[in-house]
């Protein structure tokens, strides 16, 4: 089964969350918006080798209206992990201006998302590999300036070579 593992605070119009799970074998997932009225998008990340969900180390999120308040960056705070672990930096950003390709350095991912409502969710993932320690700031720099919506965290996830 699949577990809703942290409450993520709104940011703008965002509400994002962080569901893990163990599959076996063909795994269907079906995710559902409980309020019709708003856009929903969403990222799928999915590792093999993973200890349990259980075991998984979610930061502390930054908000981009958050003090220091962002307007073209998003900030994902360090997180300490025990371990080898997978870390990964996640930022989601929504806007309605246009958004172009990722411009951005490796290892990462820029996935951009058109809505049915005309604005665009962007996810950012970062990774990094590391042992028993505290990551690194992870900064991702969109190429619109906005002031709200907008939300970063980490994520430690044990196992993941």
């Amino acid at each position: 089964g699949w577990t809703s593992m942290a409450a993520i605070p709104q940011a703008g119009t965002m509400a994002p969350g962080i569901m893990t799970g163990t599959a076996t074998g063909a795994d269907t997932l079906t995710f559902t918006n409980a309020v019709t009225s708003i856009a929903a998008s969403w990222c799928l990340i999915w590792f093999s080798g993973a200890a349990s969900p259980s075991s998984v180390t979610i930061g502390a999120t930054k908000a981009r209206k958050a003090s220091p308040a962002e307007t073209t960056t998003i900030t994902c705070p360090p997180i300490t992990v025990t371990g080898a672990c997978l870390v990964l930096a996640i930022a989601g950003d929504r806007t309605e201006a246009s958004t172009p390709t990722w411009a951005g350095s490796a290892p990462a991912c820029w996935v951009p998302q058109d809505s049915a409502a005309g604005t665009i969710t962007t996810v950012s993932v970062a990774t990094q590999q590391t042992t028993d320690s505290a990551t690194q700031t992870a900064t991702c720099t969109y190429p619109n300036p906005q002031a709200n919506n907008g939300i970063g965290w980490q994520i430690g996830i044990p196992g993941v070579a």
